[in-house]
């Protein structure tokens, strides 16, 4: 008789695809999704989710939200981290794709979250992040900004919907 798998636990710095996963700050995440103005109303998507902190923290405050990662064993630990956390599959979905490549059947997000990854991912992964804006985003009025490597893409209300608001507020700090 074999022994049972240990699940997958990730360490900080392990290698990635294109990136390295440090994990966001919990703090960092709840400033993030307040800024944003993440709430029931809303369909978000969070691109790189790593471990589906953003994920998970953007569903209990109603919003039905998505992540999107690249490593499987990641995309199963946020299963069940939202498991542990009693946040449902249909307020907390997680699926295994390329940033390269996305799927096109995803659905129109209100928000698409990006933290961690869009600067450091190479051209193809950052020109798919942006195809994905264009093919997903809803077109609703300006959210407030975020910070540094932290980007929120939403479309300005009123402009044609190939006009993207990419919104960033380098003076944002955690303290």
């Amino acid at each position: 008789q074999t022994a049972p798998a240990t699940p997958f636990e990730p360490t900080v710095g392990q290698a990635g695809k294109d990136v390295v996963w440090v994990p966001t700050p919990q703090p960092l995440v709840e400033k993030m999704l307040d800024m944003a103005k993440i709430g029931p109303q809303d369909l978000h998507y969070d691109l790189g989710s790593g471990d589906g902190r953003t994920v998970i923290t953007a569903a209990r405050r109603g919003a039905r939200s998505f992540g999107i990662e690249y490593n499987p064993d990641m995309v199963e630990l946020s299963k069940r981290n939202a498991a542990a956390a009693k946040v449902s599959a249909d307020r907390a979905t997680f699926v295994q794709a390329d940033l390269a490549a996305l799927p096109e059947d995803l659905g129109t997000f209100d928000y698409i979250i990006c933290h961690g990854v869009f600067s450091w991912v190479p051209e193809p992964a950052r020109e798919g992040i942006l195809a994905a804006c264009r093919r997903h985003l809803r077109e609703v009025k300006p959210a407030d900004a975020t910070t540094g490597d932290v980007i929120v893409f939403r479309w300005r209300q009123g402009l044609p919907a190939k006009h993207l608001a990419i919104l960033a507020a380098p003076d944002l700090f955690i303290h």
